[in-house]
């Protein structure tokens, strides 16, 4: 009787193998997918926060502005973050996020 020598691995052992990697995959996507929304939300942070800073270093120009003009004024001040779009009053932040910039006059 001969001995023959197995040679590669069996069924068995590579769905062992692939079962094990799935879900080292699907740890890392997960991982992955939590330092995304985080970083978002730091860049989110960051932007608004520039923006808001802009605004109470140049207040006094703002509330000269004519309001129908103010998104390009706040915009040509240099307050506005360069990743947001700017339509009159209305602002689009990275994520498209669509909010609007109102002031009331000083008088009251």
């Amino acid at each position: 009787m001969k001995l023959r020598m197995q040679q590669g691995k069996s069924m068995l052992e590579m769905i062992g193998v692939l079962a094990v990697v799935g879900v080292l995959s699907v740890g890392g996507l997960k991982a992955f997918s939590l330092t995304m929304r985080q970083y978002k939300t730091n860049q989110a942070i960051e932007d608004y926060a520039f923006f808001i800073n802009g605004i109470l270093q140049n207040k006094e120009l703002i509330f000269k502005a004519h309001e129908y003009h103010i998104g390009q004024q706040l915009a040509y001040l240099g307050i506005v973050p360069d990743s947001w779009k700017v339509k009159s009053a209305t602002f689009y932040d990275r994520e498209d996020e669509k909010f609007f910039f109102m002031f009331l006059p000083q008088s009251i």
